[in-house]
């Protein structure tokens, strides 16, 4: 893409907002090792409370805390967590950061359709990378569970079957939450960066 062109995406964007960066809601990279997001390579991953993907399985991508940065974005603030391409914008007006090059594909329909939602609405990435690497066997059992029961009524299977599932589905959730709530606990007792209460939303259930 010609340097006039994305400075005409720049002008775009900025029009919403000296922040707005519509990545924010159409990229996602999803590590389900570790239940974390980010939409942009550049700010640290956050954590993916379980419980509100329980709630919500699109939570995977829009995270209550990603929307709280959304909702910075569309209210003309620039999110502390891209500090990067602020870093870049401020050196020089002129400079396209990343936040451009990101921006740039999409289409300019795409980008306007953002500005006519509200912050919270749940949004289906355009772009999405998922890391499947060292899932715990917790984990990975809900998930096989979830699938099999919505498979068994897509498939008008049995109420006795599909009652049977529903508790096997409710039973691992227990347990996905106790080793959620196991880890939360680790993480802060060791300081590791899992959760970072510095930028990032508690880890509760």
């Amino acid at each position: 893409m010609k340097k006039k062109e994305l400075e005409n995406i720049k002008t775009l964007v900025n029009k919403t907002g000296p922040g707005f960066c519509p990545a924010k809601w159409y990229n996602s990279t999803i590590w389900l090792s570790n239940g974390r997001t980010a939409s942009c390579h550049h700010p640290e991953a956050h954590y993916i409370p379980p419980r509100e993907v329980f709630k919500d399985p699109s939570a995977l991508h829009n995270t209550e805390f990603k929307k709280q940065r959304r909702k910075e974005m569309l209210e003309g603030k620039r999110p502390t967590e891209c500090t990067y391409c602020w870093a870049v914008e401020d050196a020089d007006p002129d400079a396209l950061s990343d936040r451009v090059f990101k921006s740039s594909i999409y289409t300019k329909e795409e980008i306007a359709e953002i500005t006519q939602m509200g912050w919270d609405e749940n949004v289906n990435p355009k772009t999405l990378e998922i890391s499947f690497d060292n899932i715990p066997d917790v984990f990975r059992t809900y998930v096989i569970l979830v699938a099999a029961k919505h498979l068994h009524v897509y498939l008008n299977g049995d109420e006795t079957t599909q009652r049977e599932l529903e508790i096997k589905v409710n039973l691992q959730q227990v347990k996905v939450e106790r080793e959620h709530l196991k880890q939360s606990k680790f993480n802060l007792i060791k300081g590791t960066r899992l959760i970072d209460r510095g930028t990032n939303p508690t880890a509760l259930i």
